[in-house]
C-alpha cells in the first residue's frame, strides 16, 4: 500500500477523493491499513508487528553540534548516485 494519502488537483472527482482521503486517516481506515501489514498512523490502533520503538530519542545541542561528521559518514555509505554515476563515466573515459 503505501504510507502516504493525497488527492491530486484536478482529479475527476475530488469529493470522492476527499471522502476516502479522509477515511484512510480515520481510525477505521488505520484499523484496514494495519490488517493489510501497514504501520498505522492512527494512535488508536496498533501494528500488528511492533515495529515502533518503546521510546522516541529527542535529539541534544550536542547531538545537533556533531551533524557534520554524521552526515559526512552518511554520505560516504550512500553517496549521491549521480555524482557516483559521473565518477564512474569519468573512470571509463581515461
Amino acid at each position: 500500500m503505501g504510507g502516504a494519502v493525497s488527492i491530486l488537483r484536478g482529479g475527476p472527482h475530488p469529493n470522492a477523493a476527499l471522502l476516502w482521503a479522509r477515511w484512510a486517516i480515520s481510525e477505521e481506515g488505520q484499523r484496514v491499513y494495519a490488517q493489510a501489514g501497514e504501520t498505522p498512523a492512527h494512535p488508536n490502533v496498533e501494528p500488528l508487528e511492533k515495529v515502533r520503538p518503546a521510546a522516541a530519542y529527542m535529539l541534544t545541542i550536542d547531538d545537533i553540534k556533531e551533524f557534520p561528521k554524521y552526515e559526512k559518514l552518511w554520505k560516504e555509505i550512500f553517496p549521491d548516485p549521480v555524482t557516483s554515476a559521473r565518477r564512474r563515466v569519468d573512470r571509463v573515459a581515461q
